[in-house]
C-alpha cells in the first residue's frame, strides 16, 4: 500500500514537472511574442497614423502648388540669383520717366555679405553669475564714439537656417535724382513697392539747378540669394554712371 502511494505520488511530481516544463518551453515563449508583436503592432500603427498626416499636409501643398510657385516667381523677381543690376536700373529708369525725373547719377557696388555667421552667445546663468557686479561700468572707461552711418547701413544680422553668409548678398548701390519734388516722392515710392527690392539707408533732397528742380541722393541695398558666389564686380561695374 505504501509503494502505491509513492508510486502515485512521483506520477503526480512528474506530470506538475513535465507541464511546468511545456509552459516554459512551449507556452510562455509564445506568450512573450504575442505580446512583442502588440507592441510592435501599436508603435506601427503610430508611425502609420504620423505618415497619413504628413501625407495629408503634402496633399494640401500640392493642391496650391501653382500658387506657390506664383509666389516664388515674385519673390523671386525681387530678389533674384544674380546681382542683375542692369535690370535694376531698367526698373528705376521706367519709374523715372514715367514721373518726368532725371537719374543724374548711378553706381552699384560688388556684391558683399551682409549677414555675420557668428555662434549666439550663450545666455549666462543666474545662479552662476554675480549680479551685484554685472551692470555696473569701470568709471575709468568712457564710451567709444559710435558712426551712425555704421550702426545703421552696415551692422551685420546674424545667420539664420535660411539665409547665411554663403547664400545672401547684398549690392551697395547710389542714385541722383533731378526732376520736381512729387515726381522724385514717386520714383522713391516705387523704388520701395514695386519691383526689385531696394532697401534705402540714406537720403538726402537739396534744391536743383532750375525753379521747382530738387536734388534727391538715395543710398541703399538690393540683395540676391544664390547657391554660388557671385562674381567680385557686379555686371554695371563698381563705378558705373548713368547720365540722362
Amino acid at each position: 500500500m505504501a509503494t502505491t502511494r509513492i508510486r502515485l505520488i512521483a506520477a503526480l511530481l512528474s506530470c506538475v514537472g513535465i507541464l511546468a516544463v511545456a509552459f516554459f518551453l512551449g507556452v510562455a515563449p509564445q506568450l512573450q511574442a504575442r505580446n512583442t508583436a502588440s507592441t510592435e503592432k501599436v508603435a506601427v500603427d503610430t508611425l502609420n497614423d504620423q505618415h497619413r498626416a504628413r501625407l495629408d499636409v503634402l496633399r494640401a501643398q500640392f493642391a496650391r502648388i501653382d500658387q506657390t510657385r506664383a509666389t516664388l516667381a515674385t519673390l523671386r523677381g525681387s530678389v533674384p540669383e544674380t546681382p542683375a543690376t542692369a535690370d535694376f536700373l531698367d526698373q528705376v529708369s521706367a519709374s523715372a520717366a514715367t514721373h518726368s525725373v532725371a537719374i543724374t547719377n548711378y553706381t552699384a557696388q560688388e556684391p558683399t555679405p551682409p549677414i555675420a555667421d557668428v555662434p549666439v552667445a550663450p545666455v549666462p546663468d543666474p545662479a552662476t553669475t554675480d549680479t551685484t557686479t554685472t551692470n555696473q561700468a569701470d568709471p575709468g572707461t568712457t564710451a567709444a564714439a559710435v558712426d551712425p552711418a555704421v550702426t545703421t547701413a552696415a551692422a551685420p544680422l546674424v545667420a539664420t537656417g535660411a539665409l547665411t553668409a554663403g547664400n545672401f548678398y547684398a549690392v551697395p548701390v547710389r542714385l541722383t535724382l533731378t526732376g520736381d519734388g512729387g515726381g522724385i516722392r514717386n520714383v522713391i515710392s516705387d523704388l520701395q513697392t514695386s519691383g526689385r527690392l531696394f532697401l534705402v539707408t540714406t537720403s538726402s533732397v537739396g534744391p536743383g539747378s532750375g525753379p521747382g528742380l530738387f536734388i534727391a541722393e538715395l543710398s541703399g541695398f538690393i540683395y540676391i540669394v544664390t547657391s554660388a558666389t557671385p562674381a567680385g564686380v557686379v555686371d554695371v561695374g563698381a563705378a558705373t554712371t548713368v547720365n540722362q
